[in-house]
């Protein structure tokens, strides 16, 4: 692998992009607070209307589940070949 620790330089360039971003919204805050609450709150109301079908879908095949099972559904099955496909489900 070309990191020692690929988990760690994820966990870093989150922890520094999150910095970032707290900064940049604290320095913005002071002088367009209103404008700025309004573009945050478009943009998380849009991307929680984006993943709320997926998550609710994940949430009733598996009820039980974490948080990434939520995000990421079942565990991935095997590739299907496009004779199977053919075979399945054309006819």
């Amino acid at each position: 692998s070309y990191f020692d620790n690929p988990n760690l330089t994820a966990y870093l360039f989150v922890v520094i992009g999150a910095a970032a971003l707290c900064y940049s919204f604290y320095k913005n805050l002071k002088t367009h607070s209103i404008a700025l609450v309004k573009i945050v709150s478009t943009t998380a109301l849009i991307s929680a209307l984006c993943f709320s079908p997926w998550v609710m879908k994940n949430y009733y095949d598996n009820p039980n589940g974490s948080v990434v099972q939520l995000l990421l559904g079942k565990k991935p099955q095997a590739d299907m070949s496009v004779r199977t496909i053919n075979k399945n489900f054309r006819r």
